[in-house]
């Protein structure tokens, strides 16, 4: 977790806060548990030891009645339950800290809509309930947001400031908004990113010009990927020469 909360107050908050909790959660891989626009969510339930070692093999017997079958298969069950249960307990203390994330950001009187909810999964659908915008009040806040990305965000909070242009992105494709799709959002990522990546930025306009000369497309999800290797690399002390990109490729490989 860190110290850089989003409240959530009102509709226009929502999609923004919404990312930032599914943020804390792509690490773990614990957002299957908790999305709230998902119809049904597998539920985090804590192995139990019995499931393993008594229905799957029997527990070996002492003396001579045991075998090295019965024993081998029942230490490699027991092992594979010591796993789950390492992951339970992980995924439950990243569920805790997601809750405590939550009531620090949502409003108190607007936490009490989910106040009877008996999961963090129940909470997150009654506050989506509660607060996703419509699709008109949607696409205002995207237009507001998108204004906002257009400015060059401060240096360490870049790859935050990368995964809302990602969000940004998805959200106003599913509600095709024709201003925030195209040519003229790519220029603008590139144009607000450019003081912080300036060599990265004008070898990718390069690639750009040459993908239209030949009939391919450089979509601005290619350059999201490629802007995310840039930065691990740099963050890394990295330092790859340029190449010539080659269009079909994933990524723009220029540092």
């Amino acid at each position: 977790m860190t110290s850089n909360h989003f409240p959530l107050r009102s509709c226009e908050d929502w999609n923004i806060w919404l990312n930032l909790i599914r943020m804390r959660t792509l690490e773990d891989d614990i957002w299957k548990f908790i999305d709230p626009n998902a119809d049904n969510h597998p539920v985090l339930k804590e192995p139990v030891l019995a499931d393993f070692v008594l229905k799957e093999a029997v527990q070996p017997q002492s003396g001579p009645a045991a075998t090295p079958y019965d024993t081998a298969e029942y230490n490699r069950l027991l092992a594979i339950y010591n796993l789950d249960l390492r992951e339970y307990l992980e995924h439950k203390q990243v569920m805790g800290r997601l809750m405590k994330l939550v009531c620090d950001t949502v409003d108190p009187r607007s936490l009490m809509v989910a106040k009877h909810a008996k999961s963090l999964a129940e909470t997150m659908k009654i506050l989506r309930q509660h607060f996703e915008p419509t699709d008109h009040a949607q696409a205002v806040a995207l237009r507001r947001q998108f204004a906002t990305l257009c400015e060059t965000p401060n240096a360490k909070e870049l790859e935050s400031w990368l995964l809302d242009w990602e969000f940004m992105m998805l959200e106003s494709q599913e509600l095709n908004i024709p201003e925030l799709q195209g040519d003229r959002v790519l220029h603008a990522f590139l144009e607000a990113i450019r003081p912080l990546a300036a060599r990265w930025v004008e070898t990718s306009e390069a690639v750009i010009k040459r993908c239209k000369l030949e009939g391919h497309e450089l979509t601005i999800e290619k350059l999201f990927r490629s802007c995310h290797v840039f930065l691990r690399k740099r963050a890394a002390g990295i330092t790859v020469s340029r190449r010539q990109h080659r269009p079909g490729r994933d990524a723009v490989t220029i540092r």
